[in-house]
């Protein structure tokens, strides 16, 4: 049995399939709909982000260079053979390591000045825009290939003296607490 809420009321139900379980017609429809939405889902951001790097308009029905739409294929590929149902993902990576948090997050800032940068300048495919459209997750993107890349390591030393520097005042403050 199970149990669900709406609008504060519990309501239960049999959940009527279980492992093993032989699927009709409909339902296998229904599965792979539902399969295709969550890929699409997972991996929109990439397109996303690479229509920034390209300087696409997808509002205009501009499109992606061949090359970047069958390097972008292969990855939906396997974006797709690796989907479990039930497992969360995310297209765009989100780092558990502090420093690479940081990095990320110091990284941003010159590309959405970058952004900023373009938008008053009219430059093509930003006029009329604000930072608010373009995908949060693109500039995520853009900030990690950006660390990732020889000019990242920069970057990457900063957010180590950063990440540093809070322990530092983390500690001083937990020592001045328990003393």
């Amino acid at each position: 049995m199970k149990t669900i809420s709406m609008h504060g009321h519990a309501f239960s139900f049999e959940e009527p399939y279980a492992e093993g379980h032989t699927i009709n017609e409909a339902e296998a429809n229904t599965l792979n709909q539902t399969f295709g939405e969550n890929v699409v889902n997972n991996f929109r951001s990439k397109i996303k982000a690479a229509g920034v790097e390209h300087n696409v308009d997808f509002s205009k029905g501009e499109r992606l260079p061949d090359h970047v739409h069958k390097a972008l294929q292969a990855e939906f590929a396997a974006a797709a053979d690796e989907y479990e149902f039930g497992v969360r993902s995310s297209s765009v990576s989100t780092s558990r390591d502090p420093v690479r948090s940081e990095a990320i997050r110091i990284a941003k800032t010159p590309i959405r000045n970058a952004i900023r940068k373009a938008i008053a300048d009219g430059a093509p495919g930003y006029a009329g825009k604000t930072l608010k459209d373009f995908d949060g997750d693109a500039i995520t993107a853009a900030a990690e290939r950006y660390i990732d890349s020889p000019a990242g390591e920069t970057i990457m030393e900063m957010a180590k003296r950063n990440i540093a520097e809070k322990q530092s005042v983390g500690d001083s403050i937990l020592d001045g607490l328990i003393a």
